[in-house]
C-alpha cells in the first residue's frame, strides 16, 4: 500500500548525497548530518535550491534512491504549482518511487499476483471484493489513474484522440477522484491515517495531475511506451553498479 512515508525511506546514500550537495567543508558536513536527524530541519534542508539543482543535473544521482529523487522533484514542482503540502508530496513521491517498475504499477501490492491494465477491470473486482480488499482496490485505482495521467499524459491524449474509443483525461479524472473519495471514507483510511491525504487527492486530483505533467515536461525525459518508465529509471539509478532494490 502506498503511504505518505517517502522521507522515512531515505537511506545512507541519500543522506550522503544531501550532505555532499550542500556542505562546503568537512566541518559543515558534520553539522549538516546532525541537522538531518531532526525532522523539521531535514524538511528545510530538502527544500534547498542547491539540492534540487544537483538532482536535476543528475550529479552522482545513480547512488540515491528513487524516494529521494522523486521527493525533491515533486516538492519543487508542487511548490511551483501552489501545492505546499509535504504530506501530499510524500505520498505522491512514494507512489512514483514504488511504481518504478511498470509491473508494480499494474498491481495493488507487490504481494498481489493479479495484474490490471484497465480501470474497468479494477472496478469489476471491486464489486465482488471484501470490504478489506475493496479499500486497496479503490486506493490503487486512484493511484493508477493519477500516475497514468500525470506521468504519461501524451499517451493518454494520443490514444483518446487518435485511437479506437480509448478513454481520455475526463474519464481518468472522474474514476480517480471518485476512488480516492470512496477510499478516504473507509474505516481502513482511519486505521492507516490516510483520510486527509486521500480526501485531498480527491478534491485536487486535476491540480495534482497538472503539477505532475509539469514535472515530466520540465525535469524528466519520458518517451511513450509501456517500458519507457523502466528505461528512464534504469538510466538514472542503475547507470552505474548499484545493488539497491526498491519496491513496496
Amino acid at each position: 500500500m502506498i503511504r505518505a512515508n517517502c522521507r522515512d525511506k531515505f537511506n545512507a546514500d541519500d543522506f550522503a548525497f544531501i550532505v555532499n550537495s550542500l556542505a562546503k567543508d568537512s566541518k559543515n558536513k558534520v553539522a549538516l548530518a546532525e541537522l538531518l536527524t531532526d525532522a523539521e530541519s531535514r524538511d528545510q534542508i530538502l527544500d534547498q535550491k542547491e539540492l534540487f539543482q544537483n538532482v536535476v543535473r543528475k550529479s552522482g544521482i545513480s547512488k540515491i534512491s528513487p524516494y529521494l529523487y522523486f521527493y525533491v522533484l515533486a516538492r519543487k514542482t508542487f511548490l511551483e504549482n501552489d501545492i505546499d503540502d509535504r504530506e501530499i508530496t510524500d505520498y505522491i513521491a512514494c507512489m512514483l518511487a514504488t511504481f518504478c517498475s511498470a509491473k508494480r504499477s499494474h498491481t495493488i501490492s507487490q504481494n498481489h499476483s493479479k495484474s490490471y491494465d484497465y480501470l474497468v477491470d479494477i472496478m469489476s473486482d471491486f464489486v465482488e471484493a471484501s470490504s478489506f480488499e475493496a479499500f486497496f482496490l479503490r486506493s490503487h485505482l486512484g493511484n493508477y489513474a493519477l500516475f497514468m495521467t500525470g506521468f504519461f499524459p501524451d499517451a493518454i491524449y494520443q490514444k483518446s484522440t487518435y485511437g479506437r474509443r480509448a478513454p481520455g483525461f475526463e474519464y481518468y479524472e472522474k474514476m480517480g477522484k471518485s476512488s480516492y473519495r470512496w477510499a478516504s471514507q473507509h474505516r481502513l483510511a482511519i486505521k492507516y491515517s490516510q483520510v486527509k491525504i486521500l480526501a485531498t487527492l480527491a478534491d485536487r486530483f486535476r491540480h495534482v495531475r497538472i503539477a505532475l505533467n509539469n514535472l515530466v515536461d520540465n525535469y524528466v525525459d519520458i518517451q511513450n511506451g509501456r517500458d519507457s518508465m523502466d528505461k528512464m529509471l534504469r538510466q538514472i539509478f542503475f547507470g552505474k553498479q548499484n545493488n539497491n532494490t526498491y519496491g513496496a
